[in-house]
């Protein structure tokens, strides 16, 4: 298993083409940017403009939760692109800013995968109802359980007092 360290840039020299650096960086730039951020902003509009055709939803919660979401992946990715993108023209003395730039934009980047379950979970529907219920249920369950277990300990040691009592 390799550990990542920090000493070495993030991004790998290539020395064989000059050009082969730049074709990758506007590859992932266009491919892993771009065309995802407009794709997901075709999809979502094509899905709203079904909603409100269709009257299906009453509510804007639908479009709002659509809203965050292109806007957790825009900013999200952007900074981790932006990096990238100025990694390709940078000076010299912009080494230490671009290398830090290219750790904080590729870990908010990864953030994204984990940030889209929990927008839907925390905007989806009656979510803070059924997580209240949810709680509430277990503290419930949880009392109940232990006051069966003290009562069960109560009618052990009664009768045991009571068998001790007989026997004196």
């Amino acid at each position: 298993m390799s550990r990542i360290t920090w000493d070495k840039p993030l991004y790998e020299p290539y020395t064989s083409n000059p050009y082969t650096h730049e074709t990758i960086a506007l590859s992932r730039f266009i491919f892993g940017f771009v065309i995802p951020f407009l794709l997901i902003i075709v999809c979502y509009t094509i899905i709203i403009c079904r909603l409100r055709a269709s009257h299906m939803t009453k509510s804007s919660k639908p479009f709002k939760i659509m809203t965050v979401l292109i806007l957790t992946f825009f900013l999200c990715w952007l900074p981790y692109h932006t990096f990238v993108l100025i990694e390709l023209y940078h000076s010299s003395n912009l080494n230490e800013v671009v290398t830090q730039g290219l750790r904080i934009g590729t870990t908010v980047a990864t953030a994204n995968s984990f940030l889209n379950p929990v927008l839907y979970a925390f905007m989806g529907n009656d979510f803070r109802k059924n997580f209240k219920s949810s709680i509430l249920s277990k503290i419930e369950n949880a009392i109940g359980e232990e006051g069966r277990t003290m009562s069960r300990y109560l009618s052990r040691s009664s009768s045991v007092d009571a068998k001790a009592s007989t026997h004196i």
